[in-house]
């Protein structure tokens, strides 16, 4: 599945807690922990580290499915606790799996 910047007609904002946790645009969820949220620098293509990281940089993102049974462990009352959007500052937010919420961008 493939995001355009056309896709995403807005601000695309990162929520980082040592690692990055989930990319917003104009403040709605584009893909959140487990799923993988990668960035790279653009003239190389090597991965930016999150404390590299400079507001307005350039950078390309990629995003990667998390795995079935992580997805599933995600699920469990332990697994809620573990990866919800809660410990990220976001407990308004539940978990929905990447291919949904772009698959409803377009």
């Amino acid at each position: 599945m493939t995001i355009k910047p056309e896709d995403l007609k807005g601000k695309l904002v990162l929520t980082v807690k040592n690692e990055y946790m989930m990319a917003t645009c104009d403040g709605e969820p584009v893909v959140m922990l487990p799923d993988l949220i990668c960035l790279h620098y653009p003239k190389n293509g090597h991965g930016v580290m999150s404390s590299a990281l400079k507001e307005g940089m350039k950078v390309v993102i990629t995003a990667v499915p998390a795995h079935e049974r992580l997805r599933y462990a995600g699920s469990t009352k332990i697994g809620k606790k573990a990866f919800s959007p809660e410990r990220y500052g976001h407990p308004e937010l539940e978990y929905k799996p990447m291919e949904e919420i772009i698959s409803n961008l377009h």
